[in-house]
């Protein structure tokens, strides 16, 4: 078996394995902190872009590495092989497929900001809308019956 390719393979899924353990600190920190310190790294998945991605690429090209170490030698059936390298393609191109599938999501910070003006908005005419149905009530209020509660931040 070729050593250096084994040592390699084994590099590579090191470095993958201790990227996919900052990502789970990062998650585990903020489940027990609420600390935006630490949430805001998954709101806009910068942690998994700065860390999940190179994950996957490096445990990727660590089993196609380590096809070719043991097809050196060739101990390996072809089937194994072959299972080994296509798994190792397809978690490789994994980061990339969101590049491709259409999503709802925002694909930049921008237009993250104005999905969250145009909720902002939608808010604002929801509480006008409150607002507007109280003073209605207030207006329609005979004494003897209960009192309508104002909605927060209605005067």
């Amino acid at each position: 078996m070729n050593k250096t390719l084994l040592k390699f393979a084994g590099l590579l899924f090191c470095f993958s394995v201790i990227d996919v353990l900052v990502i789970s600190y990062w998650w585990i920190r903020c489940g027990q902190t609420q600390s935006a310190f630490y949430c805001d790294s998954f709101m806009f998945g910068g942690i998994f872009l700065i860390f999940g991605i190179p994950a996957l690429i490096l445990l990727g090209l660590s089993l196609i590495v380590l096809a070719f170490s043991k097809w050196y030698k060739g101990n390996v059936s072809t089937v194994a092989k072959s299972i080994i390298v296509i798994l190792g393609i397809v978690i490789f191109l994994a980061p990339y497929t969101p590049l491709l599938l259409p999503s709802e999501q925002p694909k930049t910070y921008q237009g993250f900001q104005n999905r969250m003006e145009q909720g902002r908005a939608e808010q604002g005419k929801e509480k006008q809308k409150q607002c507007a149905d109280y003073k209605q009530r207030m207006s329609e209020y005979r004494e003897g019956q209960p009192m309508p509660v104002p909605p927060l931040g209605c005067n």
